[in-house]
């Protein structure tokens, strides 16, 4: 690092200290209330509670060793912040690999943030492989795609050599207790850290008292409500409230370290940092509104209001009510049966292709809501957690990852060989992208521009309405409205970003050198965002034809634990 690269890291590191403590005596002279605590669980209790028919997964800690990188190189310099990446080799060993990573990274992005001796790790951890693996029907898929039984080697969620890398370079610059949160809308949270692993590797002794795995919404909780953040043009669609853990915030961490896998997904097109630390602040049993589409968008008189245009009198939709269910219709075709919830005292219908057949117009709308609003949660409780003193940073790992139809069980296990840390999530996850799906052709808005021409062409999008399509992928409208909620610059190329090199082959002259292999696949997707789509949908004839045509997303066994209703 140059010399000018160290006075503005020591500045920086100052600041950020002195507004940390700022925060911490601040909120410390208000008035006393009620103190909400999480429930820590030490590792080694949750053998007690292991079940009988628990998937038990492969792992082996012995390969958890650190590695000395070939290199340390500052790629380019900005001065927004840092990002730190590593690129590791295909002929070392996979666990052997994402421990070294992650530990190295983030021993590097502690230099720079200062003491952190209560820490929150949420990984990406919402299934494991055991759910796929001990179903007979669903196991050949799921070998298919390269779900493993060695939980390592397993793309659906955080590996354990990730977090036991990140756990290590904690404790050694200093932590004192560290909480693993778990959290699952499907399954028990308990259940899901045993059967990723990271129970078997987290009972050894040198963790004993400093490491605790906690429930983020077990039955005890108490919950915040806050509103949640949002920008013109970005509705929310009636779904306005986030609900937090009162103790995420009361707890006073001095930093959270969500970590996440690079994914696909076949809902919001990509599933990195924001989804995994942005959708989950809803009670579990209401999770599944956050891809409710609201029924007023198929009330013509509404949608005229609402997108300010006029429509075409003979583009009308129909809702019929199926008990507890609602089926639409615009006299050409009909939607499948969708579940119906209410949010606001609205109602919405949720389009969900992992459960049953999905329609096109439905299941878009879905995906943007869905986009909408967990990046307006996760810009929501980022705020509070900076108003009480808690720094934030993240780590997307892509040492393994997914691609196609992710992030569950259709998607397919990707080597990609990368991984990044950074205490600016927006520039992360922007970087992240373009070196998932980034070629020498062109970052990740080129391939997005791409699908929206392929998608306009087909359906006859009229020249305003297409530019505006465009214009969605060629500055990627989920990036600008984070941008906007976060007031955070989203440009990798501002930061200065320092590699810590474990391979050594070639230089990097793009962000997409330092993935391994061809470009991770996108799934069958478009990328439009809500109110474009919606007018797209209503002055364009073709279109509008079409709106509840059957999608294809290649799912030939619905995945029934995911049912709403």
């Amino acid at each position: 690092m140059s010399q000018l690269g160290k006075r503005r890291r020591t500045a920086a590191l100052e600041k950020t200290c002195l507004l940390a403590s700022v925060r911490k005596h601040f909120y410390a002279l208000l008035p006393l209330r009620s103190v909400a605590n999480f429930e820590r669980i030490p590792p080694r209790a949750i053998h007690e509670r292991a079940a009988s028919d628990w998937f038990t997964p492969l792992v082996n800690p012995e390969l958890y060793v650190p590695l000395k990188p070939i290199r340390r190189s500052e790629l380019w310099s900005g001065s927004e912040g840092e990002i730190f990446a590593a690129r590791v080799p295909e002929w070392i060993e996979v666990p052997k690999c994402s421990y070294a990573a992650s530990r190295a990274l983030v021993s590097e992005l502690l230099q720079g943030l200062g003491a952190a001796e209560k820490v929150l790790i949420k990984p990406d951890s919402d299934i494991s492989a055991g759910q796929f693996l001990t179903d007979p029907k669903l196991k050949p898929i799921a070998r298919e795609n390269g779900v493993s039984a060695h939980a390592d080697l397993q793309p659906l969620s955080t590996q354990p050599a990730v977090l036991a890398g990140v756990i290590d370079a904690l404790l050694e610059h200093g932590a004192e207790e560290i909480h693993v949160a778990m959290d699952s809308p499907w399954l028990n949270p308990l259940k899901v850290a045993w059967e990723l692993g990271y129970v078997k590797v987290l009972s050894d002794k040198k963790y004993e008292g400093k490491v605790f795995f906690v429930d983020l919404y077990s039955n005890s909780t108490e919950l915040e409500n806050l509103p949640i953040k949002w920008a013109e043009g970005y509705e929310l669609g009636f779904f306005t409230y986030a609900m937090p853990p009162k103790s995420l915030f009361d707890e006073r961490y001095d930093l959270v370290l969500p970590l996440s896998t690079a994914k696909t997904h076949s809902t919001t097109v990509y599933s990195l940092l924001m989804k995994n630390f942005g959708w989950l602040w809803i009670p579990r049993r209401y999770r599944w509104h956050i891809n409710g589409v609201p029924l007023r968008l198929f009330n013509r008189e509404f949608a005229e209001q609402y997108l300010g245009c006029e429509i075409p009198s003979d583009r009308t939709f129909e809702i019929i009510r199926a008990g507890r269910k609602a089926i639409l219709t615009n006299g050409y075709s009909f939607s499948v049966p969708l579940d119906v919830c209410v949010e606001g005292g609205e109602e919405l219908v949720v389009s969900e292709p992992h459960v049953h057949a999905s329609n096109l117009v439905p299941f878009l709308l879905s995906m943007g809501y869905s986009i909408i609003r967990y990046i307006g949660m996760f810009a929501t409780v980022l705020d509070e957690l900076d108003r009480v003193g808690t720094r934030v940073a993240g780590l997307i790992s892509g040492v393994i990852g997914m691609e196609g139809e992710g992030p569950l069980l259709y998607g397919r296990r990707r080597f990609g060989g990368f991984m990044f840390a950074g205490k600016n999530p927006l520039a992360l996850e922007t970087l992240a992208l373009d070196v998932m799906f980034g070629s020498a052709g062109g970052g990740f808005d080129h391939v997005l521009a791409q699908l929206n021409e392929r998608f306009c062409n087909m359906y006859l999008i009229e020249e305003d309405l297409r530019e505006d399509a465009l214009m969605d992928a060629m500055d990627p409208w989920t990036l600008r409205l984070a941008e906007e909620l976060l007031r955070e610059e989203r440009d990798p190329s501002r930061y200065t970003l320092t590699l810590i090199d474990f391979e050594g082959a070639g230089d990097v002259h793009a962000p997409w050198d330092l993935r391994s292999g061809p470009p991770f696949e996108l799934p069958k997707h478009v990328y439009i965002s809500t109110k474009n789509l919606l007018k797209c949908v209503y002055l364009t004839e073709k279109l509008y034809r079409h709106a509840f045509d059957v999608i294809d997303k290649g799912i030939s066994l619905p995945l029934k634990f995911l049912a709403t209703a």
